[in-house]
């Protein structure tokens, strides 16, 4: 999953002449898909709200989009409104549980920011001071699984490395978040799927 969206921004870093990010990124990130749980309408309001540009759907054929129903949004400066900084996009789509999770019967609501940058820049930190817990290690990539309790995050960690059986039970019985920080080359993306029953 990761190396088909990282595919994708690189896509549009190149169409939209990216310039390196000196940005915020993880308060767009946590005001457009963390407090609305990667709710796609919520996250596009606020892009727009943040006067943030739609790309075209025909930049992006079908099979080359890592979401279902993927919208694309960018600006050349970040959520603050610093006109200095540099290039961010937002991504929002769904994916099924089978591609995403292995799991059949739910599907993922996906929320996503990319920006350019020379590492994450810390944003795996600042991940970590917002779930108020360590990250796990999934294919190299720092991932955190958690679910809302109230106000409060509840670590849901355990999941990433149960057994199958275990992790079916589990993401078809609540709600769960998973949030993860991915660089590759120049890019880092910050994303964050939210499970719900589904196909």
């Amino acid at each position: 999953m990761s190396n088909s969206i990282l595919s994708v921004v690189l896509g549009v870093v190149a169409l939209a002449a990216a310039s390196p990010a000196a940005a915020e990124p993880f308060r767009a990130f946590l005001d457009m898909c963390l407090t609305a749980d990667a709710n796609a309408q919520s996250a596009r309001d606020a892009a727009q709200a943040a006067g943030w540009t739609k790309m075209p759907a025909a930049v992006f054929s079908e099979d080359d989009a890592p979401f279902e129903e993927m919208e694309v949004y960018f600006a050349e400066s970040p959520a603050s409104g610093d006109k200095d900084a540099g290039f961010q996009l937002l991504m929002t789509g769904w994916q099924s549980g089978k591609e995403s999770l292995g799991v059949d019967g739910v599907r993922l609501d996906m929320c996503a920011v990319g920006f350019a940058s020379t590492g994450d820049d810390g944003m795996a930190e600042a991940m970590e001071r917002y779930v108020g817990f360590a990250a796990t290690e999934v294919d190299g990539k720092p991932t955190w699984m958690f679910s809302r309790q109230g106000d409060h995050l509840r670590s849901e960690s355990g999941i990433l490395t149960d057994e199958l059986d275990a992790r079916l039970d589990a993401v078809r019985s609540r709600k769960l978040l998973m949030a993860g920080v991915w660089t590759e080359g120049d890019m880092t993306l910050l994303v964050l799927g939210a499970s719900r029953p589904g196909t």
